[in-house]
């Protein structure tokens, strides 16, 4: 005979709750120990004695896919006399027992788990510090659990995570002693320095600098420019000449047009030369090359 503790007269005895009432154990396949535990702490509460009256209410409290297979089982067979509870514990475990089993992870999926976190845009707030932080753990805490690796491998292995972009960021944040592989900062630690990030209490907080943090470009510069009080470079085309170098190179393209006219004799420079003339006193230095088609460039002085 299976026996609980038994709970003293001046404790408050609470009924076993009602089926699918709210707070009543429930077990659908996943979490048997939790689900048995619950049982018997409800029972103690109730001031059940013999564990073995607790038999009924696995049955009770499962789904109804679960009840549908245990409940002709002679572990829990209502029909059945001498039932025990260590005997309908053992037969559920059977049944659901590996679902309690440690993942069998490798340190290889944690390292490819990283490598892949690391080569996203950087976090944009602290919700995906916390999802990271939920996948990385589904993977490194069974794998501490078997001693497969150690809490400072972890500890790396966290910080190995972190998007390539926020790395240097990040370790400036790290103290000196703690920026080795061999020393690193904890998990929980490298989270405050994360979070940081986002803390627009803090003295690091760049709220200028997020949209470079996340690829975004075109935000980062229209923001970066509040900054730069620089006034825009005109470009090379849009720069006048000064009227010294216009009056200068309408001087050389006239004496050059003179001494062509004279030799060939005749006189179909002269318009062009005016034209040219009337350009460059215009100040139309914007000129492109077609405006100066048959017209050899000044020589150098």
């Amino acid at each position: 005979m299976a026996t609980t503790t038994t709970p003293t007269s001046n404790v408050l005895q609470v009924p076993m709750p009602s089926t699918r009432s709210a707070g009543a154990p429930r077990f659908e396949g996943k979490e048997v120990t939790s689900f048995l535990t619950s049982i018997v702490q409800h029972g103690a509460n109730a001031g059940i004695t013999d564990a073995d009256d607790l038999v009924p209410y696995i049955v009770q409290y499962s789904s109804d896919d679960v009840r549908t297979l245990i409940r002709y089982m002679p572990e829990f067979d209502p029909e059945v006399a001498g039932k025990t509870w260590n005997a309908a514990k053992s037969q559920l475990m059977l049944l659901y027992g590996h679902s309690e089993r440690v993942p069998d992870y490798t340190e290889l999926m944690l390292k490819e788990y990283c490598e892949k976190q690391s080569a996203k845009p950087s976090y944009s707030n602290m919700s995906d510090i916390e999802a990271y932080y939920r996948g990385f753990s589904k993977i490194a805490v069974p794998l501490v659990k078997k001693a497969r690796i150690t809490e400072k491998e972890r500890d790396f292995y966290f910080i190995f995570g972190v998007p390539k972009i926020l790395k240097d960021w990040f370790l400036t944040q790290v103290p000196e002693a703690k920026r080795k592989r061999s020393s690193p900062p904890t998990v929980a630690d490298s989270i405050g320095y994360l979070q940081k990030r986002f803390d627009d209490d803090s003295l690091t907080f760049e709220p200028w600098a997020e949209d470079l943090m996340k690829g975004d470009s075109r935000e980062a510069t229209s923001t970066l420019s509040m900054f730069n009080t620089d006034s825009p470079k005109p470009l090379p085309s849009q720069v006048p000449l000064p009227p010294n170098a216009i009056d200068e190179l309408s001087r050389q393209i006239q004496s050059l047009n003179l001494n062509l006219s004279r030799a060939a004799g005749g006189a179909s420079q002269a318009p062009q030369s005016a034209e040219m003339f009337h350009v460059l006193e215009g100040g139309r230095s914007s000129a492109g090359p077609s405006q100066l088609s048959g017209y050899p460039y000044p020589p150098r002085r």
